[in-house]
């Protein structure tokens, strides 16, 4: 199809596989839900996003002509389309060209095995996929690598000046492998004082595969649960459920050379079961109190950055050798029982591309000084809210918050854009939107009830 390529050199190609640290655990037998095929179908254009104009995204479908116009008046990237089912087909004869590296969401059986015929097309001494997958690289992906990690390192960060506002050893996560260890886990925990616990899957992706328990003996539906996901992951996380108070995301990349560059930090919205829901591009602190925004500098700005830095070198040094590309973690601050805040600084290590990498993307594209959010809408949602279709409400949205770019149109100074096409979404919309405060975005990030 039609695009902005320069030709200047080799495409890089994308492939949006968000269930690779569920295929991660579980090899590529896994098979996943209708929500999350539809996940993996309708978020497809989000590589896009992180592409340049050369580079090559493949997709299920061709995306309307009058959406890819739309994104090209919000000044978003416009890489090559090409169709093609990764995860089934073989390559299109459209992809036997040279190619300058692949770019998987994240490397896992699924990628690998979609993406291994490609091999031949990369540049000579490029490690195909097959040989960028190992036993190491999947640890990277499991809830107990990143609790191990945190339990090695706390007392070090602690020790670097971090007692007044890191977590404890106690609301580290513990990995269980048997149902009775997790009974006996779950019920030392609320005779510690645990008001709740959360049970993780040591394989899940965007806040899923957990269970929330509110006593200490376990219900006979929980039991099934936890004996199933002992079966199919072979490991779960206990660890005390915390009052979270915001969510927190430090982005990197490793680069051709081995060394680690931190991107930043983007704060992620989640459900009150910790499940993703969007992301702030930018004015990350927009909403919060001011006690916790005063909180995060802690009277000193560089704290959190220097501390993500930290971590970026600690993990650098955990990573398997042969380890390219980006990498995430995830963190949060919540609130304990003497009312005090507090950082737990390391809940999960994301070894592929991330929402919170998107956002850094994203910001390449909005004004500085704008609020912006990237969130992710449910089509259930907004059919239970009243509207007759997805259209409907997709045209009631840019109604209501139309495009407005800055002087010569080089970034979003206000307004909504769709970076997926409404018309064709099964069950999800991804949207970005933009304002001049938080109040201006909560106009549109929620779902309004049509009367």
């Amino acid at each position: 199809m039609a695009h902005s390529s320069s030709h200047s050199r080799r495409p890089c190609l994308y492939w949006f596989n968000p269930l690779c640290d569920l295929t991660a655990g579980r090899g590529t037998s896994f098979t996943p839900s209708e929500g999350l095929r539809d996940l993996a179908h309708d978020l497809a254009l989000v590589p896009a996003l992180l592409a340049s104009p050369d580079d090559i995204v493949v997709v299920p479908e061709l995306p309307s002509t009058e959406f890819l116009q739309s994104q090209k008046a919000a000044g978003l990237p416009d890489p090559e389309l090409i169709t093609w089912d990764a995860g089934s087909d073989p390559p299109p004869e459209l992809l036997q060209r040279r190619i300058a590296g692949l770019h998987p969401w994240g490397w896992s059986p699924d990628s690998v095995a979609a993406l291994e015929p490609l091999a031949a097309q990369l540049p000579d001494g490029t490690a195909s996929p097959s040989a960028l997958w190992s036993e190491s690289r999947r640890q990277l992906y499991s809830k107990s690598w990143s609790a191990a990690w945190l339990a090695e390192v706390i007392d070090d960060l602690h020790a670097d000046g971090g007692d007044s506002w890191l977590c404890g050893r106690d609301e580290i996560g513990i990995t269980c492998r048997e149902e009775s260890a997790v009974a006996r886990t779950v019920a030392e925990g609320f005779e510690a004082g645990w008001q709740r616990a959360v049970i993780k899957s040591d394989f899940g992706a965007a806040g899923g595969q957990q269970m929330v328990v509110n006593a200490a003996e376990l219900k006979g539906y929980q039991r099934q649960w936890l004996r199933r996901t002992l079966v199919e992951s072979g490991a779960v996380v206990v660890e005390p459920w915390l009052d979270r108070v915001v969510d927190l995301s430090a982005q990197y990349e490793i680069d051709e050379d081995g060394s680690i560059c931190f991107l930043g930090t983007r704060r992620f919205l989640s459900d009150n079961r910790g499940r993703f829901q969007g992301v702030f591009v930018h004015e990350i602190e927009a909403g919060l109190d001011a006690d916790v925004r005063g909180w995060l500098h802690g009277g000193d700005n560089d704290r959190l950055p220097e501390l993500c830095a930290r971590l970026g070198g600690l993990l650098q040094a955990r990573l398997p050798a042969e380890y390219r590309g980006p990498v995430g973690i995830d963190a949060f601050v919540y609130c304990d029982a003497a009312q005090t805040l507090r950082l737990k600084p390391i809940v999960e290590v994301n070894p592929r591309y991330t929402m919170g990498r998107l956002a850094l993307a994203l910001g390449e594209h909005v004004l500085a000084e704008r609020t912006a959010q990237w969130r992710i809408v449910r089509v259930k949602d907004v059919i239970d809210a009243g509207f007759t279709s997805i259209a409907a409400w997709a045209e009631d949205l840019q109604q209501r918050m139309p495009l407005e770019m800055t002087e010569g149109g080089g970034r979003i100074s206000r307004g909504v854009v769709f970076t997926n096409d409404p018309t064709t979404a099964r069950s999800f919309v991804g949207m970005l939107a933009v304002g001049e405060s938080q109040v201006d975005l909560e106009k549109v990030t929620d779902v309004p009830r049509k009367v």
